[in-house]
């Protein structure tokens, strides 16, 4: 299994001010491919994967959309509050 990065579908950054530094939401987005390394062998996609596309095949590549919040404090490291990702397409 291999991950990579992609463009969000959305690039709007929002940020608010706090006393203790700014919050941030930012899009998120990578694709997951997982590769069949054996000649003759399939891939069986799962049951969100086949939604998309339920066809067997060698490769299946993944694609997910999400969203982050992050604190960045005046003082100290970022810290990352929440994340979340849903699959939006399989091919």
């Amino acid at each position: 299994m291999n991950f990579f990065p992609i463009a969000p579908t959305h690039s709007t950054l929002y940020t608010l001010t706090t006393s203790s530094g700014v919050l941030v939401i930012a899009p998120l987005a990578h694709k997951q491919e997982n590769l069949v390394k054996n000649s003759g062998l399939q891939i069986t996609p799962g049951k969100t994967e086949a939604v998309y596309n339920k066809t067997s095949r060698s490769v299946v590549v993944d694609s997910f959309q999400g969203e982050t919040v992050v604190h960045l404090p005046h003082q100290g490291k970022p810290e990352i509050l929440d994340y979340r990702y849903s699959m939006v397409d399989s091919r």
